[in-house]
C-alpha cells in the first residue's frame, strides 16, 4: 500500500510514499496505481485526487479522465424525480414566486463534504425540458459545484417567459449523486 498526498483545494499529487502521511489531505493507493509516477514514466501533474461524488469518497484518478461512471442510460439522461425524498443529495428548485432557481446540496452531503474539506470544481448541467421528454429543450443551466457546497445554495434568476408560468416541464442531468429531488414553488 503507497500513500497519495495532495492539495484539498486543487487536488494536486504533492507526493507519494510507502509510510502514511500524518495530515488529513492524503489517501493509501495500491501499488499498481502509482508504479508509472514512481518509476518516472508519468509526472504526478498527470493525476490527482478529487471527490468521487457517487461514491461518496475520495479516488485517486488521471486528472483528465472524464468518463462518466454509470450503470444505465438512465445515469447519463437522468430525469430529477418530484417525488419527496429525506435529505437529496441534490435539491433543484423553481421558484415561481421569487421568479429563479435554486440549487442546494443535502444537509448530510455538504456537511459530508465541509468536515473533508473536499473541493469539487466539476460543473453541473441542468437540462429544463419538455415534461418527460429530453429531446425538447427549453433552456440549460450550468452550476458550479464548489459554489453549492460552499453556500450550501446557488440562485439562478429567470430569462425566459415559460419559467415564470406553471407549463409542465422536467430537469435532466448527468447522475452524479446518488438523490435527487425537483420541487417547484407556486403563486398560492
Amino acid at each position: 500500500m503507497m500513500y497519495v498526498k495532495f492539495d484539498q483545494k486543487t487536488g494536486t499529487v504533492i507526493g507519494v510514499r510507502g509510510k502514511e502521511y500524518t495530515e488529513e489531505n492524503s489517501i493509501p493507493v495500491e501499488l499498481a496505481e502509482v508504479q508509472d509516477i514512481l518509476d518516472g514514466i508519468v509526472l504526478a501533474d498527470e493525476y490527482e485526487v478529487r471527490y468521487n461524488t457517487k461514491l461518496k469518497q475520495m479516488e485517486f484518478a488521471k486528472r483528465n479522465d472524464n468518463k462518466i461512471v454509470g450503470n444505465s442510460i438512465n445515469d447519463f439522461i437522468y430525469e430529477m424525480p418530484v417525488k419527496l425524498i429525506e435529505d437529496p443529495d441534490i435539491i433543484v428548485v423553481q421558484d415561481i414566486v421569487n421568479t429563479c432557481w435554486k440549487i442546494h446540496i443535502g444537509a448530510r452531503l455538504g456537511s459530508s463534504l465541509r468536515n473533508k474539506g473536499v473541493g469539487i470544481s466539476d460543473r453541473m448541467m441542468l437540462s429544463i425540458t419538455a415534461k418527460g421528454d429530453p429531446n425538447v429543450l427549453y433552456k440549460t443551466l450550468f452550476v458550479e459545484l464548489s459554489d453549492i457546497v460552499r453556500n450550501n445554495y446557488v440562485v439562478l434568476p429567470f430569462t425566459m417567459l415559460f419559467e415564470s408560468t406553471s407549463q409542465p416541464i422536467s430537469v435532466y442531468t448527468s447522475r452524479r449523486f446518488d438523490t435527487y429531488q425537483f420541487k417547484r414553488i407556486f403563486n398560492e
